[in-house]
């Protein structure tokens, strides 16, 4: 290309003049920042036109920008200069590390979106899914489970390990320290289920499943059955729901399961009792 550059045609008038711009822009490379350096070799070329022109520009475009973010994340770290960050560049495709293509969307797009209840914090929706709701509570997890666990206002909670009979029993203590990280645990799920349950403006739909549906729905009828009328109203004058004072069944008056669980229940109080 050098040996055409000296030539006067216009094969050769280009390559001098490619020649030229490769020159100056090497000099920038030097010394201007990688993300400068990629937005004024864009737009001076016109490769920004070029993609917005070919089919689905607009995420081509977007996917540009991506990358000069992509290279101000990289100044900040203590590697410098055009070569390293292309370095960074060929072993993030080695590795095949895919980072995905650049959000193109707003707000307002009429498309649905699959998120995490703390992505759409701050966000509505005309119809909104919360799904999932079947799941186990994550404070069921290893935060409140082994033989030293930890919190931040009551300290340790240690299991007393029995050298003699070779047996772990769970202290007071560490009973008290378990109970404080499940209520703890449990208000910050509360608060998770509040922001996902606020995020419909028109129309809110809850998922699930449910496990033995018809025993679950045979123990639901029993408990509407023994529900007073009155019970969970709130009268004209007062806030609150009316209280009551449920009393023990009598065996006398039940059949069946129900008869049998009562006389169970009175046996197990009996034997408590006696013992």
């Amino acid at each position: 290309m050098i040996s055409y550059a000296g030539e006067n045609t216009e094969a050769g008038r280009k390559c001098a003049a490619f020649l030229c711009f490769l020159d100056a822009w090497r000099e920038r490379a030097r010394t201007m920042p990688i993300h400068t350096l990629l937005e004024q070799l864009i737009t001076q070329t016109g490769y920004d036109d070029y993609v917005t022109a070919l089919p689905a520009g607009g995420q081509r475009r977007a996917n540009l920008q991506a990358l000069i973010v992509r290279a101000q994340d990289f100044e900040k770290t203590a590697f410098t200069g055009l070569f390293n960050f292309i370095r960074y560049i060929d072993q993030m495709r080695e590795r095949k590390v895919d980072y995905g293509e650049a959000n193109v969307l707003d707000e307002n797009a009429d498309v649905v979106r699959i998120m995490t209840i703390h992505k759409s914090k701050g966000l509505e929706f005309p119809v909104c899914f919360v799904c999932g709701t079947a799941g186990r509570l994550a404070f069921k997890g290893k935060d409140s489970q082994g033989s030293v666990i930890i919190d931040s206002d009551l300290g340790f909670g240690i299991d007393y390990i029995d050298t003699v009979y070779r047996s772990e029993l769970v202290t007071l203590r560490g009973l008290a320290v378990r109970d404080k990280i499940e209520r703890d645990s449990l208000g910050e799920e509360l608060r998770v289920l509040y922001v996902a349950l606020t995020r419909a403006k028109e129309k809110l739909i809850i998922t699930g499943y449910v496990r033995r549906h018809s025993a679950r729905e045979k123990q639901l009828q029993k408990a509407a059955a023994g529900i007073a009328p009155g019970a969970g109203r709130a009268s004209a004058g007062s806030r609150h729901p009316r209280r009551q004072q449920l009393s023990r069944p009598d065996p006398a008056g039940l059949h069946g399961d129900d008869a049998g669980a009562a006389a169970g229940f009175s046996g197990r109080k009996a034997g408590y009792h006696r013992s």
